[in-house]
């Protein structure tokens, strides 16, 4: 880590990993920018290519897997504005804006549940499937607020609009955690010397979700209903939203 001028800071840096299994030798190189055109000001760029190797109690033997994965190749790019406000008495104390994108060339074999996704031992049920994709990828954009109301009220806001998909068979599929937009309101609010309460709003786009119908089949002469999926993830859930209060009170 060195700086070029005061205000410009460079940091280098590189991982190496050997293993005797299936990869051997690799390389992780990353470097990051920062530059402080104020004080109160930063610009951050920062790009990095990660290799993960599968570790080999992670081998998946209950879904059938006997071979450990090549290691994951993913390249990251992100890019944030940092400022501050010190003024007395100011609403808005910090603010933050960050682009982040990263790529997967090579994900490994993985599997899902396409009808029930929280399960206690989800490779023993029907609905499990194998999702092979060919690449992935992760990018957005997140902002974020600090502020305070008058001498000793806190509040914060969270905002991202985020896609997780994968490419497969020419497809581009959301991830069951894709969620586009995300938003978090905060307020922490101390009531006298030994109350304190803290307020928070989440809300985010509802999760994908695989469709399911009802088809019937004839089997030896006998009609059974049973399920039949639609394209994997092409459905959504609802909105998700809460509400938290919390009250602390503390004893001396």
């Amino acid at each position: 880590r060195f700086a070029l001028r005061e205000s410009l800071t460079v940091e280098l840096g590189v991982r190496y990993d050997r293993h005797e299994l299936p990869d051997g030798a690799l390389w992780s190189p990353r470097a990051s920018l920062a530059w402080s055109p104020t004080p109160a000001s930063v610009l951050r760029a920062s790009w990095g290519q990660f290799r993960q190797s599968q570790r080999p109690f992670e081998l998946q033997v209950e879904d059938g897997l006997a071979t450990l994965a090549p290691a994951e190749l993913a390249r990251h790019w992100v890019i944030g504005w940092e400022q501050l406000f010190d003024r007395p008495g100011a609403l808005l104390r910090a603010f933050r804006l960050e682009f982040f994108d990263r790529r997967t060339s090579n994900p490994r074999v993985r599997f899902e549940n396409a009808l029930e996704q929280i399960n206690t031992l989800p490779e023993i049920e029907p609905d499990r499937i194998r999702i092979v994709p060919d690449t992935g990828s992760a990018r957005g954009v997140e902002a974020v607020l600090r502020g305070a109301l008058g001498a000793r009220a806190d509040w914060w806001i969270v905002y991202s609009y985020a896609r997780a998909t994968d490419e497969i068979e020419g497809r581009t599929t959301p991830r069951q955690t894709d969620q586009p937009h995300a938003l978090s309101l905060n307020l922490n609010l101390p009531t006298g010397a030994h109350w304190n309460l803290h307020l928070a709003w989440r809300y985010h786009t509802g999760w994908p979700t695989t469709p399911v119908t009802a088809a019937t089949i004839e089997d030896e002469g006998e009609t059974e209903v049973v399920p039949a999926l639609g394209a994997l993830n092409s459905g959504r859930l609802p909105v998700y939203h809460r509400l938290d209060l919390r009250a602390r009170r503390t004893w001396r």
